[in-house]
């Protein structure tokens, strides 16, 4: 993510200098016990939930059933046209529509654009895995064989390019219990580069194909949480334990954040996502940093925990002090881990909305795939102020 974040700013500010302060692997927390303390968890889950969204944004919930299964709307596509008649055999010496379809599968990544991007993302193997898992499924194939007319055929490519990088995406969260940040720009330019691979070119066919799915997939949380309670608890002890751990003893993290500043220049605009962000505002609240000229806090629960009282840099009823930087504090609606700044603090911090076109978990982090995030961030840093 860190190299998401360093490579979109760098297009817009090439003279920036990007830091970054890893502090994950040394400070972050584990269970300690295997999960003792966990009712009905026994350490066997082999990922975290890919999550199903339950806001009424259509379009966040089409991704929220791929997320799910990547071969949903495959399956929906093969079922609506199984009642029509199968298409002519092609004449002598003339490829059909399914054979030319296939040996293009299996080319797929190629040596394009594609390929460069899987292996800057290292991509790759989960990419293979997941064409191996598109190639094999007989749903994959009855939908091939049913599109008949020019029309269907584009939306056929169109919901497999879709469906190979859902499922590339839970490939990641098999192999590594981690989320994907693969959304928002990134993903669509993903799947564009696997439709041109396929011979197609038309996005938004796509869009009628799974409206009752998404529509469907809002009405089963209780069902999705019964299902993954223990890789649910797995995909979200390393955020709570790292969150409470900080809240106990934070000093190690702030002073991790502050070495960083230090080593910098005297002009530093420092960024926090999340927990980088409540501990940023504290090192701002708690002691003196003057080579910080810009605080920005991206999905950031510090004002929550200031309400809370429960922030350690400040009790509430105490005065700010005094030579604090301006403070930009971005939020999306859909992430429900960020929060509002200005009304808990101000005349000191800004509010800036987005819309990661996301629903959660990936609202949480799908800024860093928002280019108007980062068009947002570079006004801020060459004027100081939100364009």
């Amino acid at each position: 993510m860190f190299e998401i974040f360093q490579e979109r700013m760098r297009k817009r500010m090439a003279q920036l200098v990007v830091m970054p302060c890893g502090w994950g692997e040394f400070l972050g927390t584990s269970l300690a016990f295997g999960g003792a303390s966990i009712p009905d968890y026994d350490g066997k889950a082999s990922f975290a939930p890919a999550g199903l969204d339950f806001t009424e944004d259509l379009k966040a919930a089409k991704w929220a059933v791929l997320d799910a299964d990547p071969l949903h709307d495959l399956r929906f596509l093969a079922a609506v046209t199984a009642t029509r008649r199968t298409t002519a055999p092609p004449l002598p010496g003339v490829r059909g529509f399914a054979e030319v379809l296939r040996d293009q599968l299996a080319e797929l990544p190629g040596t394009g654009d594609l390929a460069a991007e899987l292996a800057a993302r290292d991509l790759e193997l989960p990419f293979v895995a997941a064409m191996r898992q598109i190639r094999e499924s007989p749903v994959v194939s009855q939908a091939i064989r049913q599109a008949l007319e020019p029309a269907g055929q584009e939306k056929v490519r169109t919901t497999l390019a879709r469906a190979i990088v859902a499922a590339t995406c839970r490939e990641v969260l098999l192999r590594e219990h981690a989320v994907l940040p693969l959304h928002g720009d990134t993903r669509k330019r993903f799947v564009e580069l696997v439709q041109h691979g396929l011979g197609g070119g038309q996005l938004g066919v796509w869009d009628d194909v799974a409206d009752f799915g998404a529509r469907v997939a809002k009405r089963l949380g209780g069902w999705a949480l019964e299902r993954w309670r223990v890789p649910f608890t797995d995909g979200s002890q390393p955020a709570m334990g790292d969150i409470v751990r900080y809240l106990t003893r934070g000093d190690d993290l702030r002073a991790a954040i502050a070495g960083v500043v230090e080593a910098a220049d005297d002009d530093v605009v420092l960024v926090g996502h999340s927990l980088g962000g409540v501990a940023s505002l504290d090192l701002m609240l708690i002691g003196s940093l003057p080579a910080v000229r810009t605080l920005v806090t991206v999905g950031s629960q510090g004002p929550l925990l200031f309400e809370l009282d429960a922030l350690p840099g400040l009790a509430v009823g105490a005065d700010l002090p005094a030579g604090l930087p301006p403070w930009f504090n971005y939020y999306d609606r859909k992430d429900v881990l960020s929060y509002l700044a200005a009304p808990i603090f101000p005349g000191w911090a800004v509010d800036v909305e987005v819309d990661n076109e996301e629903g959660m978990p990936t609202a949480h982090s799908a800024y860093f795939d928002n280019n108007k995030f980062y068009d947002s961030l570079a006004g801020v840093i060459d004027g100081g102020t939100e364009p």
